[in-house]
């Protein structure tokens, strides 16, 4: 049976690995000489904290794959900011939609029916990594290689101990540029999940990948963006403003509806209404209008005395 071979013969790399007769470069598994050894389980035991691995996957998943911190929404040419999360840990500024990415080191990684589960309700895209913690030891010993190294380049050392750190130096370069490959190749194969439900999105390109499903979370979360029927921008506020009498319709728009609803809701609390909370309040929510669009919708009651 070749398969069983196969997964007899990388459980014995992974011991040899463990135990410090190995290195890994990338794929590639390599012996090492007994002062190589040494230095692995120095490397291998430095202390480097949970965080710093978690900003690393973050500036590697989110900074060097992903790229983008806003993603265009295809119905109104409009862009939606998102904030980043990886394994339930917030990174950056909050927003009122979010990227959630799993990987190995999620408590509940591998248990799908719980992830979708607690994403429920949420303004979440969640986006599961296969199940790789490769990932997750390469990034940690990344890490740690750099505090080694940079604890011991001022100690006195003998010529093949510096020699060796320069060469975990230089892998450590090459090792930056794998865990990019790595977390492309994984989201590239990503589930991705919306209140709970998955969501099917075709093609091997992660960022491709996310936009599409980034599209779904926005018709997901703000519904009421159906209510916009125009393509609104803020050049088009004076021409409302100007727009001569007998050419302004009576009926209100169902977006012009809403917009008055909640004006007359708030003047009946007695409170009173500033042009910011307006635009906040149709930010978010189940609306995510743009800015544009409800000053054009104020814009246009104004001018039929309706505010």
């Amino acid at each position: 049976d070749i398969a069983a071979h196969e997964e007899a013969v990388k459980s014995e790399l992974q011991f040899l690995y463990n135990q410090h007769y190995l290195q890994r470069n990338g794929e590639v598994f390599e012996y090492l000489t007994d002062e190589e050894k040494d230095i692995e389980v120095e490397v291998k035991n430095t202390e480097v904290g949970g965080d710093k691995v978690g900003r690393l996957l973050d500036k590697v998943i989110f900074g060097d794959v992903i790229l983008d911190t806003k993603i265009r929404f295809e119905d109104n040419s409009q862009d939606y900011a998102f904030g980043k999360r990886l394994d339930g840990g917030d990174f950056g500024r909050a927003q009122d939609l979010a990227v959630h990415v799993v990987t190995a080191g999620h408590d509940n990684a591998g248990d799908l029916r719980t992830l979708m589960a607690q994403n429920t309700g949420t303004r979440e895209l969640l986006v599961i990594l296969p199940n790789d913690r490769p990932l997750l030891d390469e990034a940690r010993l990344f890490e740690q290689t750099s505090a080694y190294v940079q604890q011991k380049t001022s100690s006195n050392l003998s010529d093949s101990r510096q020699a060796i750190l320069r060469e975990r130096s230089m892998r450590n370069t090459v090792r930056r540029a794998q865990l990019i490959d790595r977390a492309k190749d994984l989201l590239g194969r990503a589930d991705f999940v919306i209140n709970g439900s998955k969501v099917e999105v075709t093609g091997s390109d992660p960022r491709i990948r996310l936009g599409k499903a980034f599209q779904e979370l926005i018709r997901s979360v703000y519904p009421n963006l159906r209510m916009l029927k125009a393509d609104f921008k803020e050049a088009m506020i004076p021409r409302i403003l100007e727009e001569q009498n007998d050419l302004i319709s009576e009926t209100l728009s169902e977006g012009e509806q809403e917009v008055l609803t909640h004006l007359q809701r708030q003047k009946l609390k007695g409170e009173r209404v500033a042009i910011e909370n307006v635009l906040s309040h149709f930010r978010h929510g189940s609306y995510g209008w743009p800015d544009a669009a409800t000053l054009c919708l104020l814009a246009r009651l104004f001018r039929r005395h309706k505010v």
